[in-house]
């Protein structure tokens, strides 16, 4: 991915604000007002481990209902793409910058649900990641492939 700033922005994704957020007491919260910045919490919440943070913060609820709803629990969410992060990492090297890459198209998909897909690259097992709108951060509804 492309060098991040020391506030944890993407070139181009309007940073200013911290994105990984420290409380006094420990407590971390996470703010991704672009997808930039969701796909950087997903590598990094991935590489340090953090499953709880990730489920909570980073996982759409839709998504999460749904793993409940078919008697999963929501953190194998976390361990599918933590098992599968090569075929993640592919994926955002062919959007490094998420929405700010030329030639990557988001489209509205469903109620605050969109699409962000790459086009020409056979090899991809995922070819596009939905997100979420969720008060003001976006959220990890799927990847797939079209």
């Amino acid at each position: 991915m492309q060098n991040l700033g020391d506030d944890g922005s993407l070139p181009g994704a309007g940073g200013g604000e911290p994105r990984r957020l420290v409380s006094d007491d420990g407590t971390i919260t996470l703010r991704s007002p672009t997808v930039a910045d969701l796909m950087r919490h997903m590598l990094e919440t991935i590489a340090a481990d953090e499953e709880d943070l990730f489920t909570e913060q980073l996982l759409s609820s839709v998504t999460r209902r749904e793993f409940v709803e078919r008697g999963y629990d929501p953190v194998e969410a976390f361990r599918e793409l933590k098992r599968r992060q090569d075929d993640l990492r592919a994926l955002f090297r062919a959007m490094p910058v998420g929405e700010y890459t030329p030639g990557v198209m988001m489209r509205q998909v469903g109620r605050n649900t969109f699409r962000l897909g790459v086009k020409g690259d056979p090899d991809l097992k995922w070819s596009f990641l939905d997100v979420v709108l969720e008060r003001g951060n976006y959220t990890l509804r799927w990847l797939g492939k079209e």
